[in-house]
């Protein structure tokens, strides 16, 4: 997906973040470009072990088996406290767009029921006043090692002179931010089996680039009937 991404941008004009109707056409982009045909080097060129999945890479990356893992800032503090002696840097820039890659940022967030009482309503507010404040911000910085939403905590000496934090504030500005939209489920979904579809050698980019827009319009369409 993250070589994906930049090759779509090239085709597909999105100012801000992805809106829900953009979310039918986006694959339409996807015949046209070599992504897929990159997906698929990494199996020929034997980049990736034939049995790998998320826990897999994790592993082998934890026991040193593994030169590098693309993975989110939820598991720097699982890196550190396993005393490994490691980098990270943002995803790298695609040669043939000069686009970076550009994978969907989802931010963390706080809801409160509409129907709560105006008592019950008052604490969930101090509660989230409580919990987003600057003290309490940089303090869940240094024990986890996550991008804070503040502005004036992004840019404390603690967060700029990490190379960990530092470089993921990096990488979420080459990122988009992802709609809160069902829709996206049914894009997942729909590239899931044509992508491995590729890995395997069953079907060439170009045809599963075409499976997988008619997966997602079909099933887009099967989840607002």
């Amino acid at each position: 997906n993250y070589v994906l991404a930049p090759e779509v941008r090239r085709k597909v004009t999105v100012q801000g973040r992805i809106a829900r109707r953009e979310l039918f056409d986006v694959l339409l982009a996807i015949l046209e470009f070599p992504g897929l045909t990159a997906v698929r080097s990494g199996d020929v060129y034997k980049i990736i072990p034939n049995e790998a999945d998320y826990e897999i890479a994790d592993l082998l990356f934890k026991d040193g088996k593994a030169g590098m893992i693309i993975n989110g800032d939820w598991s720097w503090s699982g890196y550190k406290k396993a005393g490994l002696d490691i980098g990270i840097a943002p995803l790298p820039q695609i040669s043939s767009t000069q686009f970076w890659c550009e994978p969907m940022v989802s931010p963390k967030g706080f809801s409160v029921n509409a129907n709560i009482s105006e008592e019950k309503k008052k604490w969930a507010v101090e509660l989230v006043r409580f919990l987003n404040n600057e003290e309490n911000q940089l303090e869940s910085t240094k024990t986890l090692f996550t991008i804070p939403t503040l502005k004036r905590v992004q840019m404390s000496a603690f967060v700029q002179q990490d190379e960990f934090l530092r470089n993921s504030q990096l990488q979420v500005q080459h990122g988009r931010a992802m709609p809160v939209v069902p829709e996206l489920r049914a894009i997942w979904d729909a590239m899931r089996p044509s992508y491995q579809a590729v890995l395997s050698g069953a079907l060439d980019a170009k045809s599963a680039a075409a499976q997988m827009q008619r997966l997602a319009v079909q099933r887009i369409k099967d989840m607002n009937e």
